[in-house]
């Protein structure tokens, strides 16, 4: 009877802990995780918070995050991460390539902050008409800029096409010289490889964000338009 009672113990105590641990993971506590946009109260609001937007608004509502800017104005609607502590890992982001005009300047972004100087970046739009020249962009071609601001600047174009859900990441590794090697892939493809001029003493905020940016069109959006998250992956 005893060795019963003691084996229903550990049974109980086991299940609890399976779902402890199941809870932890959803609400995104552990450094490895998976966010789904599927539960705003509980996952959602636990590890993402405003970034100082201005201008949009957004939306968590059946496995997706939305992101609104209005017509006619320029917005800069950015969520982040309530923890600053990402360094080394893959982050990885499931994105969908709204209908934009041609040559709007509104950016879906994807991206690493620290501080102006200390940042790194997906940055998704239409592009400026010299770019999608230079690229030989299609009609349904938009443009996706793997961009790092400051130590070193840098900003490269490739071409990612028009609605249509893609994977895209970032990956932080350590370089022969200490610092970070940041990688950057589409749908499993390499974009480029950087090494930056610091090292993981430095640590980031995770952003998702529309935002209107010079750099990616001629014009200021005279219509509204979303981004659209579907999942977030960080691994370490």
């Amino acid at each position: 009877m005893k060795h019963l009672l003691a084996c229903t113990l550990l049974l109980v105590l086991s299940l609890s802990s399976c779902s402890k641990t199941e809870d932890i993971q959803d609400v995104a506590d552990t450094e490895n995780f998976i966010e789904t946009f599927k539960n705003s109260e509980k996952t959602f609001e636990k590890w993402m918070e405003d970034a100082y937007s201005f201008g949009g608004d957004f939306t968590v509502e059946n496995g997706i995050l939305a992101i609104k800017n209005h017509a006619n104005q320029s917005d800069r609607t950015k969520l982040k991460t309530k923890k600053n502590s990402y360094g080394y890992g893959s982050y990885t982001w499931e994105i969908y390539t709204s209908k934009r005009d041609l040559f709007d300047q509104t950016s879906l972004g994807a991206f690493l902050y620290y501080n102006d100087e200390h940042e790194i970046d997906f940055e998704i739009g239409s592009g400026k008409e010299t770019e999608r020249t230079k690229l030989n962009a299609q009609e349904d071609d938009q443009l996706i800029y793997c961009v790092i601001q400051g130590n070193p600047d840098d900003s490269h174009p490739y071409l990612i096409k028009e609605e249509q859900w893609h994977t895209i990441m970032i990956k932080l590794s350590p370089a022969s010289s200490g610092n970070y090697l940041a990688t950057w892939f589409l749908n499993g493809n390499l974009l480029q490889k950087v090494v930056l001029e610091f090292n993981d003493e430095f640590r980031f905020h995770v952003f998702c964000s529309l935002e209107t940016l010079n750099f990616i069109g001629d014009t200021i959006p005279n219509r509204e338009n979303k981004g659209l998250f579907r999942r977030f992956t960080y691994t370490e």
